[in-house]
């Protein structure tokens, strides 16, 4: 993740926020939406680097694929 983030606002030194997304039943990263109240620059390179992830291997219930809720905290702190 921490690769693929790119902000373009040279003004964001730290910020922390949490990506809520769906792991649908085939695998793929849909529903995607910042939760927490860093600025828009870093929600929004957030929300992108979550919804460009390649395919997950879906949750299990009952030894069939579900789609399950998952909330990631992405964190940056510029040197």
């Amino acid at each position: 993740i921490q690769d693929n983030l790119r902000i373009h606002n040279d003004d964001i030194t730290q910020a922390k926020e949490w990506v809520a997304f769906v792991v649908d039943a085939d695998g793929s990263v849909v529903r995607v939406h910042a939760k927490g109240r860093a600025e828009k620059a870093f929600s929004d390179a957030a929300e992108r680097v979550v919804k460009a992830m390649p395919k997950w291997k879906p949750a299990k219930y009952k030894g069939k694929d579900v789609p399950c809720v998952l909330v990631l905290p992405i964190e940056l702190t510029t040197r």
